[in-house]
């Protein structure tokens, strides 16, 4: 009786090794004919590039927030924007453009310039509104924004003062810059016309 399902048994191995041997030749048969796929992104990349945009985005925005506090300081502070908002408004615009070269050095793709922005005063300090989206590319993504930004000092004012920028002032500051570079250029000649000429001295005379 004990022999009955040993025998099974062992058919059952049998038959299972032999299956498992058919399985394995069948395989690599076929793996012969397998071909690469095309690359594919794994879990969570296109997010991951997403994120990175997005941070290259706010990198810029920091550059243009530190931008605005150094620009509102050297156009006179609080202090001149009591004396005469509209005077300080175009006094910060020229100080801003100062730092947009430095910017679009850093940041190519954006391209600022002076005249994309309005300046605005209110009882919460001043605001930098700008008429240009910037897009940061990314797979599968984009990621747009608008370079405005806002400098927190309290003016006591209950009304609203606007400036529109103009290129005027970006280019005030760079012909300054550019004429005494103009002046170093110039070359130095010498008027030799009221030069007295020395006549030439005579072999053996003393």
């Amino acid at each position: 009786m004990g022999g009955v399902p040993v025998r099974k048994a062992m058919a059952v191995l049998t038959f299972s090794a032999i299956a498992f041997l058919i399985a394995v030749i069948l395989f690599f048969n076929r793996s012969v004919d397998l071909k690469p796929g095309a690359p594919s992104d794994y879990l969570g990349q296109s997010q991951i590039e997403l994120y990175k945009a997005y941070l290259s985005g706010e990198e810029e925005l920091f550059f243009l927030d530190m931008a605005a506090e150094q620009a509102f300081g050297k156009a006179g502070h609080l202090e001149k924007l009591k004396e005469n908002r509209q005077e300080f408004l175009k006094a910060f615009s020229k100080e801003f453009a100062k730092y947009l070269p430095e910017f679009n050095k850093n940041f190519p793709a954006a391209n600022l310039n002076i005249e994309d922005y309005t300046f605005k005063t209110d009882s919460r300090g001043l605001i930098g509104i700008s008429d240009k989206e910037i897009t940061m590319p990314a797979k599968y993504h984009e990621y747009t924004f608008i370079p405005n930004f806002r400098v927190f000092v309290g003016t006591g004012e209950t009304g609203e003062t606007s400036y529109k920028a103009v290129a005027a002032d970006a280019q005030a500051e760079q012909t300054a810059a550019e004429e005494p570079a103009a002046q170093a250029r110039e070359p130095v000649t010498e008027n030799t016309a009221e030069a007295p000429q020395e006549e030439p001295v005579p072999l053996g005379a003393e």
